[in-house]
């Protein structure tokens, strides 16, 4: 049995006099700062945080299990590292080099290229000659650079599911054609701020060794197109109104570069403290309470993806409600164990550990509850798994004030830590 729930904590926090408001939010503070570097897990950040809720676990009292706040586990880690680079080649002797995070970012996956090739426009990037439709029916893509479109071609949209819009899906397509790498391009009709997708947040099974996947903006789209008589509204015009394909080789060069280390065996750790259970018939049953500790780490320009929401106001819930039971001498009738889950943005990795390898056998582990972005402030909250658990849904609500349940927004499964129980 498990909850996802955004509030249930929240809304202890908000009866309590205002310094323990200000205690989670100076965990935040901290936790969100520049000295942890996104805390990325496997990463130097990653591990200073890790390091750091031990210790604050360590001074409020929680007990360690086996005598250690860690339980270490491995899993695959991808990492961009300082060196990337995307210049469009304008002569043999002068280029324009792009700026990392402010005109394209690489996403998680992109192996190590380094490549010299032509642009060839591919629509929308579709590959599905089974369903009558083929972006790359009529160009030559081998050892090119392939840009599309993100989604999918609206006079299409019965026959292409969620899938065939995945940026993943397009990149396996392009790089089974013969492509060295796979440029997006956002709708030009919407305004797009940068970053919109970071690279954290794909999981590195998806690892392509000798491909880069990137994402432009219009500023380099824009130059790869000039003197073409191509815009991207225009393009996209075509695309949408005709139905069909409609692509060509641009004759722009451009120069690609993706630096990047995996390591199938990178070291996680969940940080883990517990209250014994009094009961002597429930004292084995255990209810965990926990968030994700880690962020979205550094890119390679330095850019630190600090995730005071996502999750450091999570992990800062889970740590003053400790320190508040414990201040109170809070004796439970179950165990309550307390988690800064590891890796949860590279694929659950620590949740899905601490479900294969539990502290008590499975069958104990009666209640998970998880605090995933809950800094959002005023306003609707979002719990995740109550329309799956009604008996528990009106447990929680039991005792709330009326205002306030009316801002509770039930969902079904979430995809976050709670999802691996």
């Amino acid at each position: 049995m498990f909850l996802l729930c955004y509030l249930l904590c929240s809304g202890l926090i908000w009866s309590q006099e205002k310094k323990y408001g200000e205690q989670a939010l100076s965990y935040v503070k901290i936790l969100a700062s520049d000295e942890f570097q996104g805390r990325k897990t496997g990463t130097e950040g990653g591990k200073k945080a890790e390091e750091y809720v031990a210790q604050k676990f360590r001074e409020f009292g929680l007990q360690a299990w086996n005598d250690s706040y860690y339980q270490e586990f491995e899993f695959p880690c991808h990492n961009f590292i300082p060196g990337c680079r995307l210049d469009l080649i304008v002569t043999s002797t002068r280029s324009k080099t792009f700026a990392y995070n402010v005109d394209y970012y690489f996403y998680q996956g992109s192996g190590n290229v380094d490549v010299t090739a032509e642009v060839v426009f591919v629509g929308y990037g579709i590959h599905a000659p089974e369903k009558g439709y083929d972006d790359y029916e009529n160009v030559d893509i081998k050892g090119k650079i392939a840009l599309a479109m993100h989604g999918t071609p609206p006079a299409h949209k019965e026959k292409f599911a969620g899938i065939d819009a995945f940026f993943v899906t397009k990149a396996t397509n392009a790089r089974k054609l013969g492509a060295a790498a796979l440029l997006l391009y956002n709708d030009p009709d919407r305004l797009v701020l940068f970053p919109t997708y970071k690279v954290w947040s794909v999981p590195v099974a998806r690892y392509f060794a000798d491909f880069v996947i990137g994402n432009i903006n219009h500023t380099v789209f824009n130059e790869i197109f000039a003197g073409t008589g191509e815009f991207a509204v225009d393009l996209k015009d075509k695309l949408d109104l005709s139905g069909q394909a409609f692509s060509f080789p641009t004759s722009k060069i451009v120069y690609l570069k993706s630096t990047a280390t995996y390591d199938a065996h990178t070291k996680g750790a969940n940080i883990l403290g517990f209250i014994p259970g009094i009961d002597p018939n429930l004292k084995d049953e255990l209810v965990s309470f926990g968030a994700h500790l880690d962020g979205g780490g550094l890119d390679p320009d330095g850019a630190i993806f600090n995730g005071a929401e996502d999750n450091a106001s999570g992990t800062a819930v889970v740590m003053e409600i400790a320190e508040r039971l414990m201040k109170e001498n809070f004796r439970p009738l179950r165990t309550v164990l307390f988690a800064g889950w590891g890796a949860e943005e590279q694929g659950l990795h620590g949740s899905r550990f601490f479900v294969s390898n539990p502290l008590l056998p499975l069958n104990q582990n009666v209640l998970n509850l998880c605090v995933d972005n809950v800094g959002w402030g005023e306003g609707e909250f979002k719990l995740f798994g109550a329309t799956n658990f009604p008996e528990l849904y009106s447990i929680v609500k039991k005792g709330i004030d009326p205002d306030l349940l009316n801002c509770f927004v039930p969902h079904g499964l979430g995809g976050s830590d709670a999802f691996a129980f």
